[in-house]
């Protein structure tokens, strides 16, 4: 079929219809339905036409939705991972099944595709003091956490992909009613935690990695270093100031705890380092390299896994049971925010009923 026109363009004659369109364009005006000749829809409104019946297909189907089957739930309630102690599992057990039983998997293969990540995943949160339920641990930030934490441990690009696609299934099935606020900071270490931690960073297996986590863990537990702090610190950067250690990082200086200053002495007496080589991991200013140096430690059955962050908390947690002011311990981190610490108050020690009487008195 062919459309007598007459544009602006000053051009008279037959055009095809299939160019409709574009002589609409050049006319200014709204091109017609091929059929009914009608003005067509605004693509906005078709837009929002199709959303609205995406929606409506999706509602249905989530009301259709079968539920778990009996055998698929058997076997996901009596799922044992390898590689995860008995101990730590029994922990985090009831929130790795519920949160696969949400994602309803429809077959017993797939189910267990999702319970190894998931497993591994809550591990991982309760060594870095999250906690243990359902709204903490399976969020979107602590995921990506931990897979960075996987490839900063040496896990190869296609399996973290792989476990990021499955943990994707149970992020999607939950739609938790309200939004869950994560702490700005880990949890600290508990003072058993903190002891069988430092036995285990003096009692490193060879003189390398005995010198690399005291300086690791004196650093972060010591000065309340952060992993960004640490990526860039040299050797020269720590000089011996007294019976401790002073520390000069960026714009500030800091110095080791009097309590936390042997573990550093150690680490200070056995590395080979010095100058402007790299205190903490490789030739390298990348916190994925902090991140390594952590995990390449060795740590005996129960011992919490070095985190820089936890130690950092738990140094936070010192000076907050010890008096010192929020803003002295704000500047020495390097924050102009004191909000975040507010996290952590919920750690610290009341203070002796004769202390409380003299703090409120004034007395000092």
């Amino acid at each position: 079929m062919w459309l007598r026109v007459a544009s602006d363009t000053g051009y008279r004659g037959s055009w095809p219809c299939h160019r409709r369109a574009y002589l609409a364009r050049m006319v200014g005006r709204a091109p017609y339905s091929r059929v009914s000749q009608r003005k067509a829809v605004p693509v906005a409104n078709a837009k929002v036409s199709r959303s609205n019946a995406a929606a409506k297909v999706a509602a249905a189907r989530r009301v259709s939705k079968p539920s778990v089957a009996p055998a698929v739930q058997s076997s996901i309630e009596s799922y044992s991972p390898a590689g995860i102690p008995a101990a730590k599992w029994q922990q985090v057990r009831p929130v790795v099944i519920e949160a696969v039983l949400r994602a309803e998997p429809p077959s017993l293969e797939f189910a267990r595709k999702l319970l190894r990540p998931a497993a591994l995943a809550a591990a991982w949160a309760v060594d870095q003091g999250i906690a243990t339920d359902l709204d903490s641990i399976f969020t979107h930030a602590v995921i990506d956490e931990w897979t960075a934490r996987l490839l900063a441990n040496g896990v190869t690009d296609g399996t973290v992909a792989t476990y990021r696609s499955r943990m994707r299934s149970i992020l999607g099935a939950r739609r938790p009613a309200v939004t869950v606020k994560r702490r700005r900071l880990a949890a600290p270490y508990s003072p058993d935690e903190d002891r069988a931690l430092r036995r285990a960073v003096t009692g490193q297996r060879s003189t390398g990695y005995r010198s690399g986590a005291c300086l690791l863990y004196g650093l972060s537990r010591g000065a309340g270093l952060s992993s960004s702090d640490l990526s860039g610190l040299r050797i020269g950067h720590i000089t011996p100031h007294g019976d401790t250690f002073r520390i000069d990082v960026a714009d500030r200086t800091l110095w080791i705890l009097d309590t936390i200053a042997d573990v550093v002495k150690v680490g200070m007496a056995l590395t080979k380092r010095s100058g402007d080589d790299f205190a903490v991991g490789s030739a390298s200013t990348a916190k994925r390299e902090v991140s390594r140096a952590a995990h390449r430690l060795k740590l005996p059955g129960g011992v919490p896994a070095l985190s820089v962050s936890r130690c950092r908390s738990t140094w936070i947690v010192d000076h907050l049971n010890a008096g010192t002011p929020i803003p002295v311990i704000a500047a020495a981190l390097g924050v102009s925010s004191t909000r975040f610490i507010d996290d952590l108050l919920e750690f610290c020690q009341p203070p002796a009923d004769i202390d409380r009487e003299r703090l409120l008195r004034g007395i000092r």
